[in-house]
């Protein structure tokens, strides 16, 4: 009896050992204490797969990621957009955006009323083709209204063929192509009751490699100005509009003052004896011109915005700002002005760039940009877009 009794007890023994093993009997505790310990090791005698483990069932894998909301600032899913293919305009200058946002790369600028192909509709951003590529602008600078030309008056044109005015209603912007022709070496006061005189309006240089007058060029880039200026609004008092006239610098200046024109740029192209000299600069009176130093701060403006929107179009080296009290065509204005030196025609590589009718077409536009700057025209940045 005795002897079936610690058989029992061995096989009892037996058993207990083997359930021990098998972890049915025990309660694992995690050694730091937490519940997330805890679990994972519950996890673990359960035969389930901890987080990081590569021995996922088919079962635990998802076929479906989460959904991801964009933040402001990263714009919004494609799937926002209503797809449209159709052409829109702009209602003001407006930067073209790389990505939908008011931080992302800025790949152009569109004109006002220029027309862009529209593939996408959204509240905030539209979606449009530009240069080849997914671009986006803000919609609240588009129309599907086609702009329609501004009404102009015809030209007024003096008996001698300066002065030729375009009404269109807005600012007055005279402009002055420099030099003429031929020049004339008659003298003139330099400033109203100087007694200092200077000849009265001279021909100009002419390009080192082309060959080309400066008073050509002068007329053909201020011609473009003049288009450009109309295009925008603005109202022109072109100063001449051929070689062909006999007109002084202080003649220049009352014209643009008998008009009462809001600003006057005079159109220049410079040279120097030293070849390797390049970039643009403006010119304005300083703040001691006996004449009109009244006028220097409003002058020394423009001549900034001028200089900065010219240097953005065509990539010419900012030469700065010259201060002077010794030009005719500055002393005798009453109204704010400056002179433009587009470039350096001793310069081989601008004479050449200036020949070119795509860079004068950049200038024209880029001092205009400088011309809305100074008048406050709106713009698509002051809107942050």
């Amino acid at each position: 009896m005795m002897k079936k009794h610690k058989i029992l007890s061995v096989i009892m023994a037996l058993i207990i050992l083997t359930l021990i093993g098998c972890g049915e009997l025990t309660e694992t505790r995690p050694t730091d204490g937490t519940a997330e310990s805890f679990q994972q090791t519950q996890d673990q005698t359960q035969g389930k797969p901890t987080e990081g483990t590569s021995e996922e069932t088919p079962e635990q894998i998802t076929t479906e990621a989460p959904a991801e909301v964009p933040s402001a600032s990263e714009g919004s899913s494609e799937d926002k957009y209503e797809e449209v293919n159709d052409t829109v305009y702009t209602t003001d200058r407006l930067n073209v955006r790389k990505e939908e946002s008011t931080e992302a790369e800025i790949l152009g600028v569109l004109d006002k009323g220029e027309a862009v192909n529209r593939t996408g509709i959204h509240e905030a951003w539209t979606r449009i083709i530009y240069q080849g590529q997914v671009a986006f602008v803000a919609t609240a600078y588009i129309t599907e209204a086609k702009p329609t030309e501004p009404e102009m008056k015809e030209p007024i044109i003096t008996s001698d063929g300066t002065g030729i005015f375009y009404d269109n209603g807005g600012y007055l912007v005279a402009i002055d192509p420099g030099h003429q022709g031929r020049g004339n070496s008659d003298k003139e006061p330099v400033g109203p009751g100087a007694t200092e005189m200077k000849a009265k309006v001279s021909s100009g240089t002419q390009g080192v490699v082309t060959g080309i007058p400066e008073h050509e060029m002068n007329l053909v880039v201020s011609l473009y100005l003049r288009d450009e200026l109309l295009s925008r609004g603005y109202s022109v008092l072109m100063i001449r509009e051929t070689a062909d006239v006999d007109i002084s610098n202080a003649e220049r200046a009352k014209l643009a003052n008998d008009y009462h024109a809001d600003l006057f740029v005079r159109i220049h192209g410079n040279s120097v004896s030293n070849p390797d000299v390049k970039g643009a600069l403006t010119m304005c009176m300083t703040g001691q011109n006996p004449y009109n130093g009244n006028l220097h701060l409003p002058s020394r403006v423009l001549s900034e915005k001028v200089l900065e929107g010219l240097c953005a179009a065509t990539g010419a080296v900012n030469k700065g700002i010259q201060e002077t009290d010794t030009m005719s065509g500055i002393n005798w204005c009453t109204v704010p002005v400056t002179i433009v030196e587009m470039g350096f025609m001793s310069n081989p590589h601008e004479d050449r760039a200036m020949a070119e009718d795509s860079y004068r077409r950049a200038l024209a536009k880029g001092i205009a940009d400088g011309i809305d700057e100074y008048c406050g025209r709106h713009r698509a940045d002051n809107a942050g877009q």
